[in-house]
């Protein structure tokens, strides 16, 4: 499509759509790594955790894998987050940010924060490092041995344990 016969209205309704399009992308590629993940998929196709099955099959750096799998994760928990990417108020990259942190009761809050912040923002501001910090501090009952690996080497692969295994490191 030639943009040049667009008027600005069209290009930026255009910009709209390509957001909403991205976010619903995003949104069930992280379902699907949250079925793969509860399916234990990435066991048969052997890799060693998700997040190299995720690295390899969207060819990824695993830093990012890391990201999506904790989004992953976390989303189902989170029905205001995935709204948010779903329409596309909110990126793959800012999600995998807010999620970190983010819980049923502040993610409304915290998502008109994220709108207006860049992803760096949310990754290095004052409210990730006061609730990362908090979540640290909270003592845990979960047993040392989860599903698939110990919260120690962030193997768990419960969405509890995951949630803990960051909290311990």
């Amino acid at each position: 499509m030639a943009h040049e016969t667009l008027t600005t209205a069209q290009v930026l309704h255009g910009v709209k759509l390509v957001k909403s399009a991205d976010g619903a992308i995003d949104l069930q590629k992280l379902e699907y790594i949250a079925a793969v993940d509860d399916r234990r998929v990435w066991r048969d196709a052997g890799a060693r955790n998700l997040i190299e099955w995720v690295s390899a099959e969207f060819q990824e750096s695993h830093w990012t894998a890391r990201r999506w799998v904790g989004a992953a994760r976390a989303l189902p928990d989170l029905p205001k987050t995935q709204r948010a990417m779903r329409t596309g108020a909110l990126s793959l990259v800012k999600v995998c940010e807010l999620v970190r942190f983010a819980t049923p009761e502040t993610e409304g809050g915290l998502i008109r924060w994220a709108q207006g912040v860049s992803a760096a923002a949310i990754r290095e501001g004052p409210i990730a490092r006061r609730s990362i910090r908090s979540k640290r501090s909270r003592p845990t009952t979960t047993p040392a041995r989860c599903r698939g690996g110990t919260r120690r080497t962030g193997d768990c692969t419960s969405r509890a344990c995951f949630h803990l295994s960051r909290a311990h490191r």
